[in-house]
């Protein structure tokens, strides 16, 4: 496709750059915090938005936009061995 315009081409498919920029995003949780986050390498991520409802989350220096935050899970602590352990009959409500 041939465009003949003097308006800039970053003007013109400003709205596909910004689709791309967000796929590489991804909405993960930070201390019951939503962060939404840009991929920079692997487990390294980059906060750019924080979803919260409370001010007080927004004031955080680590929840800043720009912080670079590594991720790693635990397998323990997804799917604990034993997550019934602590249950006992008494403790259902009727």
């Amino acid at each position: 496709m041939i465009i003949y315009s003097i308006i800039p081409m970053e003007t013109i498919f400003q709205a596909q750059q910004e689709e791309e920029k967000t796929k590489s995003n991804k909405i993960i949780e930070i201390n019951n915090i939503k962060v939404e986050a840009r991929f920079i390498e692997e487990n390294i991520y980059e906060i750019q938005r924080v979803y919260s409802t409370n001010a007080q989350d927004y004031l955080q220096p680590w929840l800043q936009p720009g912080t670079r935050i590594r991720l790693s899970y635990q397998i323990e602590n997804l799917f604990p061995k034993n997550r019934w352990s602590g249950w006992n009959k008494g403790d259902i409500i009727d």
